[in-house]
């Protein structure tokens, strides 16, 4: 697959991270590459990166990954010798705060999840731990969508449960 990566005015972005998420053979998609993929690629100065596939296969789902702007899958890339240009978007952050009892709860892991789990819309989990003061922040995360945030179970012995709580982030 021949790529390369933009932002919203279709400037390259550099050193952004494009990986393989999934890879579909014939009629069946599977969640690792075939052997001898490159599992992922870095975008040179001009946005561009390669990813090469010893078998034949369909299509590959891609995750893009650069400073500043959200995480985003691309379903469907297709090998060819044709570059494909894959767009992301500036990222909305997430801050918050877990108190218990009007205490700060430091050093808890904090998730968030897209609640959207179809094909293309699912960017996967975000993983987070809390300050001294109980504050947390998720930086770029897709805009424009809702997000069960959450606490980690194994963070909270000793403490209780924290609720799940569904948000709706805007750009």
């Amino acid at each position: 697959i021949l790529g390369r990566v933009l932002d919203p005015q279709k400037k390259p972005l550099a050193n952004a991270v494009v990986s393989v998420e999934s890879t579909t053979v014939g009629n069946a998609t599977y969640g690792s590459p075939p052997a001898g993929t490159d599992p992922l690629a870095v975008t040179d100065e001009q946005g561009e990166f390669e990813i090469r596939c010893p078998k034949k296969f369909e299509a590959m789902e891609l995750r893009v990954e650069a400073l500043r702007f959200a995480r985003r899958t691309f379903p469907g890339s297709r090998p060819g010798p044709r570059r494909q240009d894959f767009v992301v978007t500036p990222g909305a952050a997430l801050a918050g705060r877990v108190l218990l009892n009007g205490r700060p709860v430091k050093n808890i892991t904090i998730g968030v999840a897209s609640v959207d789990r179809s094909m293309g819309n699912f960017t996967g989990d975000f993983v987070t731990g809390t300050g001294e003061d109980g504050r947390f922040l998720f930086p770029n995360l897709p805009p424009d969508r809702e997000y069960a945030v959450y606490g980690l179970m194994d963070s909270l012995k000793g403490i209780g449960a924290l609720p799940a709580k569904t948000l709706r982030l805007k750009s």
